[in-house]
């Protein structure tokens, strides 16, 4: 809230990767959000939308695509530069960074959605690569530069679809917000007629996150926020060729010790006892 406050309304193109005092209150509906304050969550969201200083690119391949000014669809993003010695990104060609690699399961269940193919390069059978993070100028320091992308108005939209799923929104206002970056993926809009509860309406709006956010480290914050982390990842443990499986190597079953960040051993140790691990 203070930060909002402080930041400036625009930020240059020039300046691109300093946050506006948007990108505040987007970060703060997030917050909101998660801690189930939907009216302040609806509320900062809604001053995105109407200030219509972002919109949502047409091309959704394009959104990833390296330029020094960004783009219309971002809203916050880290700048990670070639030529700094040594901070760029350490990779040229993603095929060497096994964290963006895709799941049977992810594959399987979005085989026949646009952006699937739009973000994951299948030239390598059984191995596929997000190619969200690539950028093909390598500097003289053999790094490379990205866009970080942490906030931009694809997740305001579906922020939005939820805040007014969970506190009984028209279906027309949910499913407006839903649709516009369901359409801009190349799919069909949903009907108010395909959904007979909110929670079919949640599933849907978190099976949207799921491949419109990618690889941009939004999932397992949305599996926390609505409660179905156990439920998921215990479904999908399997490992191997299996189509359902959300790992090349199985995993053991999770549960409500694995939904925290441990505090670490030294700082219960600093603390003289006074910290206790959860």
């Amino acid at each position: 809230s203070e930060a909002e406050a402080l930041l400036p309304d625009q930020v240059a193109d020039s300046e691109f990767g300093r946050p506006s005092k948007w990108a505040a209150k987007g970060i703060l509906s997030r917050v909101y959000l998660t801690n189930k304050k939907y009216a302040d969550a609806k509320t900062k969201l809604t001053e995105i939308i109407s200030s219509k200083k972002f919109s949502l690119l047409d091309d959704y391949k394009q959104v990833f695509v390296y330029t020094d000014s960004g783009n219309d669809e971002i809203i916050f993003a880290v700048r990670i530069m070639k030529n700094t010695n040594g901070a760029g990104y350490p990779y040229q060609n993603v095929n060497h960074d096994f964290q963006c690699s895709a799941s049977n399961d992810f594959m399987h269940t979005f085989s026949d959605d646009p952006r699937l193919h739009a973000t994951i390069d299948t030239s390598n059978v059984g191995i596929f690569y997000s190619t969200k993070k690539i950028s093909p100028e390598l500097g003289t320091d053999n790094t490379t530069s990205i866009n970080r992308i942490v906030l931009r108005m694809a997740d305001v939209h579906l922020m939005m679809a939820e805040v007014l799923n969970e506190t009984n929104g028209a279906m027309e206002d949910v499913l407006g917000n839903l649709n516009a970056v369901r359409e801009r993926g190349g799919l069909p809009k949903y009907l108010t007629t395909d959904f007979g509860s909110k929670g079919e309406i949640l599933d849907a709006i978190l099976k949207e996150r799921r491949i419109e956010f990618s690889f941009e480290d939004l999932r397992w914050f949305d599996l926390l926020r609505t409660g179905k982390a156990i439920e998921v990842m215990n479904k999908k443990n399997t490992g191997g060729n299996n189509p359902d499986a959300a790992s090349a190597h199985p995993y053991t079953s999770i549960d409500q010790s694995h939904l925290l960040y441990p505090i670490p051993q030294a700082q219960v140790d600093a603390s003289g006892g006074v910290l206790t691990q959860n």
